[in-house]
């Protein structure tokens, strides 16, 4: 039918479900979709920011730590000013994800513990035990 609205944001969805799976490649792919769909609206905030977080972390995972770690960055600051507790925390983790397979432990200590004051101010209790499970 030619719907483009959603099309982007389910497109990074399913990206991030892929990358759960473990199939980067995939998600990568997915992200590369979800990137060209969102293109025709570039105020679509949740589907740029998704592709962007999707794609740093299997850029990391192949040794692309920088190139990750700055999309990751770019997801983030997307979505910083927003009431989207749940998707900041969780570009916070995409983050620590990042820069603990750089080797940066304390720097991804330190997005934990972000995500963590994220979840708990949305009272998402079970994200927020899951995250200090990580911290642990």
């Amino acid at each position: 039918m030619g719907e483009k609205g959603f099309l982007s944001t389910r497109l990074g969805c399913l990206a991030e479900a892929v990358f759960a799976q473990g199939r980067l490649s995939e998600a990568e792919q997915l992200s590369e979709r979800a990137e060209a769909a969102a293109a025709y609206d570039p105020s679509d905030m949740d589907a740029h920011y998704r592709w962007r977080a999707v794609r740093g972390k299997a850029l990391a995972r192949r040794g692309e730590f920088d190139a990750g770690e700055k999309l990751v960055r770019e997801a983030a600051a997307l979505i910083e000013g927003t009431d989207w507790l749940d998707s900041r925390a969780g570009v916070q983790l995409d983050l620590a994800e990042v820069l603990q397979l750089a080797g940066r432990g304390n720097d991804a200590r330190r997005c934990l513990k972000e995500a963590l004051r994220l979840f708990e101010e949305k009272e998402n209790l079970v994200a927020a035990a899951q995250t200090r499970e990580r911290l642990a």
